[in-house]
This record gives C-alpha cells, structure tokens and sequence, in this order.
C-alpha cells in the first residue's frame, strides 16, 4: 500500500490472513485487502487478487461506461463487471 505500483518487486508483496495481520513481507497491506477476501468467498477457486488503477479502466468505471471493445483482444474483456465508487477500504466497497 501507498508504493508505486511501477517499480514493485516480488520482495514488496504481503501475504496477509483473512483478518489483514501479515504473514510474510514488510509493507503494509492495503486497506482494501477485505475486498480481496470477499473475492475469495465469492469465488473459492480464486487463488490470488491482482489489484490495479488502470487509468482508462479507472476513467470507466467512474462515469458507469462499459468497456467497449477496441481491439482483438479486448474480446476477453467484453464482459468486465465495474462497481459504482465507493470509499477506498469500506465494507461498502
């Protein structure tokens, strides 16, 4: 949390429990990690979260577009779920 994510390292992951105490690493772990674990109940067969701040997905998803298809690619995305803005960290969220 609060690095930047441009020049992360695999020694600045944290491996966090269910209720945020670290397990491995030194950073702290990011105040949104209980959204992470609800991914995982939700989907129990997930194995790992990968959190970013895409700036177009970003862009996205606070003015409530979809993703349009822009590319070949961008067929694997056509049916990405976005969430209305909540606050960083919030059971909401």
């Amino acid at each position: 949390s609060r690095l930047y994510k441009g020049g992360l390292t695999p020694e600045d992951l944290v491996c966090i429990r269910s209720d945020g105490s670290v397990v491995a690493g030194t950073n702290t772990p990011s105040v949104e990690y209980q959204m992470h674990w609800a991914s995982y109940a939700a989907r129990p067969e997930s194995t790992a979260a990968v959190h970013t701040h895409a700036p177009v997905a970003t862009a996205f998803g606070i003015t409530n577009q979809s993703f349009p298809p822009i590319n070949t690619d961008a067929i694997f995305l056509a049916d990405t779920k976005t969430v209305p803005w909540f606050m960083p960290g919030s059971t909401e969220l």
